[in-house]
């Protein structure tokens, strides 16, 4: 039997070319599904959620049972406070763009309620700072020292966060 009597090879068949094809660009596609899960795992943008920064913190501060329930108590306030603020927040700030969205929306109005939302922000961060003062109480000013050099690099990094997206 000759080469050209016995059909077309796996080489020259164009079906048998497109099944190959199709083959390579489904194994392509799922390794690179599969490397983007696995890449944005460990580059998370949002990095560690609350607890895993809290508990982090606690390690770094090095507490004794009697801090580790100072500890314990400040971010329960901290996690109320949040809370309490993106409740009564929201709300306010969700009306004042309601009156942006109107025709012929009133500025004066529209400034009370942003003003409104900024005073009750304020009075929240005066109350975190009250809390955070009263765990501060049972540190040593060591650890002092490196609660503020934690909340720093934290505030460093969402500010490069922030201004890195497009």
């Amino acid at each position: 039997m000759s080469a050209a009597t016995a059909g077309p090879t796996a080489a020259s068949d164009p079906r048998r070319r497109l099944v190959l094809a199709l083959l390579v660009v489904s194994v392509v596609l799922n390794l690179f599904f599969v490397a983007g899960a696995v890449w944005s795992r460990l580059h998370s943008a949002e990095g560690p959620n609350l607890d895993q920064r809290y508990q982090r913190m606690a390690r770094e501060l090095d507490l004794d049972p009697k801090q580790r329930a100072g500890f314990d108590k400040y971010v329960a306030a901290m996690r109320s406070r949040d809370q309490r603020m993106h409740q009564e927040i929201a709300p306010v700030i969700a009306g004042a763009w309601d009156e942006v969205a109107k025709p012929g929306a009133e500025i004066g109005q529209i400034m009370q309620r942003f003003d409104a939302a900024s005073d009750k922000w304020r009075q929240f961060q005066r109350e975190a700072m009250v809390q955070t003062l009263d765990f501060f109480a049972v540190l040593s000013p060591e650890q002092r020292a490196r609660f503020i050099a934690i909340q720093r690099e934290r505030r460093a990094a969402w500010l490069r966060r922030d201004t890195q997206k497009p």
